[in-house]
C-alpha cells in the first residue's frame, strides 16, 4: 500500500546482497553524496500549447528525458486539446490514451508519479449531492492513474458554504467527510490521496495541516505548493474579480504544511541574471522543505511568460543548483 511515509522513503538505497559486485556498488554509493531531493515537472507547464493542439501529452516524457528529469506530474486538464470546447478539460480521455501515454513514459525511461485532478467541483461541499459530483469527477481518473503507474492522485478541496461564525469548523467537517469517502472509494487501488493548498480555505495553512492530523490516515497527505497562499477566492474557476487579494505568509505557511507533504510543487515565473526565481526566495523555501525532513520530489510548475520549455529548463537548472548547494552542506 502506498503511504505518505513510504513515498518519502523512496530515495533510500535498500538492502544489498553480499555478492562482490553488489558490495562494490554499495561501497561506491556510500562515497557518493545522497541527494536531498529529486526533480520532476508538471504537464501544467505546457498547458497552453497542449490546449492549442501544438503539443501532445505523449511528447512530454521525451522532453523530460532530454532535460535529465526522471519523473512527471500529470494534470488532468492537460490531456485534451480544447478545439472542441473548454468543457473537454474536465472529461477523462479513453483508456487507450493512457495506455499510449504509459508506453511513451516507458520508452523515455521516465516515471509518472502524480495525477492531479482539478475542476470546478466542491469536495468539501455542504450539499451531499454536490460533494458526490466532486467524488464522481475524481474517480474517473483512478484507473488512468493506475495505468500510468502513479503513486498519488491529487484532488482539489473547495468549500461552498457561507462564511458565518464557525464556518472554518464546518468546512473542516465537510472536507473530512469528502476525503474519507474518497479514501474509502479508492481503498485497494494502491494510490495515496493528496490535497493541495489551492485557493480559499485550503490555502489556510493551519486549517489544512489540522485536517491532515484529524483524518490521520497514512494514505492521505499534502501536495505543498510554494505559491498558493491566496485565501480570498473560494473557487479559482469562478473568481470574483472585484475582490482584493488576501494572502497569508508563504514561508510561515510552508513551515506549517511541510511535515505532511508527500509532494512539493515549485511555482516559477521569471528569473534574475543569476538564474534564481525573483518572486520567491527559493533558497529559503528549499531550506524549509529540507528542514521538515522531506526527501521526495520537488516538481516544477512553470507559469511564466515566454516559451514553456525555456522556463522549465531554467526552473530545473535552479533546483539542481540549489540541490548541489544543500548537498554540500550549504545553508540558505
Amino acid at each position: 500500500m502506498i503511504t505518505r511515509r513510504g513515498i518519502n522513503r523512496a530515495l533510500g538505497l535498500g538492502a544489498l546482497s553480499a555478492s562482490p559486485v553488489l558490495s562494490a556498488l554499495a561501497s561506491r554509493s556510500e562515497q557518493a553524496p545522497v541527494l536531498p531531493y529529486d526533480i520532476a515537472f508538471s504537464s501544467w507547464c505546457f498547458h497552453m500549447p497542449l490546449w492549442r493542439g501544438e503539443l501532445k501529452a505523449q511528447s512530454l516524457p521525451g522532453i523530460a528525458r532530454d532535460l535529465g528529469v526522471n519523473a512527471l506530474e500529470w494534470t488532468s486538464k492537460t490531456f485534451r486539446d480544447l478545439k472542441g470546447g473548454r468543457e473537454l478539460m474536465f472529461q477523462a480521455p479513453a483508456g487507450s490514451f493512457f495506455e499510449d501515454l504509459r508506453r511513451a513514459t516507458v520508452d523515455a525511461d521516465v516515471q509518472s508519479k502524480v495525477l492531479n485532478v482539478g475542476g470546478p467541483f466542491f469536495l468539501a461541499s455542504a450539499d451531499a449531492s454536490v460533494q458526490q459530483k466532486a467524488l464522481d469527477f475524481i474517480m474517473q481518473y483512478v484507473e488512468p492513474a493506475k495505468t500510468l503507474g502513479c503513486d498519488i492522485v491529487r484532488a482539489e478541496l473547495y468549500y461552498d458554504g457561507e462564511r458565518r461564525q464557525g464556518w472554518e469548523r464546518h468546512a473542516a467537517e465537510r472536507a473530512a467527510e469528502g476525503i474519507q469517502r474518497l479514501l474509502e472509494a479508492t481503498r485497494g487501488s494502491g494510490l495515496a490521496i493528496n490535497v493541495e493548498n489551492h485557493h480559499g480555505i485550503s490555502s489556510h495553512p493551519e486549517w489544512l495541516a489540522g485536517l491532515v492530523r484529524d483524518i490521520d490516515n497514512p494514505r492521505f497527505g499534502l501536495t505543498v505548493d510554494t505559491n498558493n497562499f491566496r485565501v480570498d477566492q473560494d473557487n479559482p474557476y469562478d473568481q470574483d474579480l472585484s475582490s482584493l487579494p488576501d494572502y497569508v505568509d508563504r514561508y510561515r505557511g510552508l513551515e506549517a504544511l511541510m511535515p505532511y507533504a508527500s509532494w512539493v510543487s515549485a511555482k516559477c515565473y521569471a528569473f534574475d541574471s543569476t538564474g534564481h526565481e525573483f518572486s520567491m526566495d527559493y533558497p529559503r523555501i528549499v531550506d524549509i522543505v529540507l528542514a521538515s525532513g522531506y526527501r521526495g520530489y520537488i516538481s516544477v510548475e512553470y507559469e511564466g511568460d515566454g516559451a514553456p520549455l525555456d522556463g522549465v529548463r531554467q526552473s530545473v537548472d535552479m533546483l539542481r543548483s540549489l540541490r548541489s548547494h544543500f548537498t554540500a552542506g550549504g545553508q540558505a
